[in-house]
């Protein structure tokens, strides 16, 4: 799952028309021990992707990308690089589906998925599993957001009512 760095910065989501768009990565999980939990950037890893890689259409368009049968063109878009991408190779991911982190009309991110071990393509079933999966983790997302803006909004509030220095008092030192 990545975010678009700007809204972790309380900033709208940004990914532009034909440009690169800045990802951090919030989780990797594999259903089981695969070497290509290794192609996936860590979590907390801030990356720049061009336009040409399927996450950054996937924000720009807003719309899910299902591969049901994943060639060696498609493993450059999907990975970050050449040596992940021969990682992802190896491990024997054959298909992929990519879907919007989609909340209060705004994409947020992608939540991606692909399959190594299990021999069957992903489908439209599972694309529309992944699309109500992601959209609930976007409004968490969101609206921890939103709590966090309103959090740094009161507690300025706050701290401005407080005075500079505490009132001096006679007899204490």
């Amino acid at each position: 799952m990545d975010i678009l760095d700007s809204i972790l910065n309380d900033r709208h989501p940004t990914a532009t028309g034909a440009g690169r768009a800045l990802f951090r990565a919030l989780a990797v999980k594999a259903a089981y021990p695969t070497e290509a939990v290794r192609a996936a950037d860590p979590a907390g890893h801030l990356a720049s992707y061009g336009a040409h890689r399927l996450a950054t259409e996937c924000v720009r368009t807003g719309r899910p990308i299902l591969i049901p049968h994943v060639g060696d063109r498609d493993l450059a878009r999907i990975a970050r690089d050449a040596e992940a991408a021969a990682i992802l190779a190896r491990a024997g991911v054959h298909t992929y589906l990519l879907t919007p982190l989609t909340a209060r009309g705004e994409v947020l991110g992608t939540l991606g998925l692909s399959r190594a071990r299990n021999p069957l393509p992903f489908d439209n079933d599972d694309l529309t599993l992944a699309g109500e999966l992601a959209d609930r983790a976007a409004v968490c997302i969101d609206n921890a957001r939103l709590y966090q803006g309103a959090r740094n909004t009161a507690v300025t509030l706050q701290r401005s009512l407080l005075p500079d220095l505490p009132p001096q008092q006679a007899g204490l030192e």
